[in-house]
């Protein structure tokens, strides 16, 4: 956990998204704020710099319902092209 942000996903493989290369991108979130600015119709959002670091860009959350900010337990995913059959659903 760094800057009280839990690692969410992070990329092995290499693909372009937008012109974007997401090999060895992490992703970080902390739960706690995400959850209260869910509640309160807010958006979050964080920098993530090229040396690595993940800075929340949201100055002040109002925090009015505590949530556990504990780590997921790892798991493996995949990323896949969502079939056309399935856009627009």
């Amino acid at each position: 956990m760094q800057n009280k942000l839990n690692h969410l996903v992070s990329f092995e493989q290499s693909f372009l998204v937008n012109e974007l290369e997401l090999k060895g991108q992490i992703f970080g979130i902390n739960f706690e704020d995400f959850f209260n600015v869910q509640i309160n119709g807010d958006n979050l959002y964080y920098s993530h710099l090229e040396n690595g670091k993940i800075e929340r860009v949201n100055k002040a959350i109002e925090i009015g319902i505590k949530y556990s900010n504990h780590p997921l337990k790892e798991t493996k995913i995949k990323v896949a092209k969502t079939p056309e059959s399935l856009l627009n659903q």
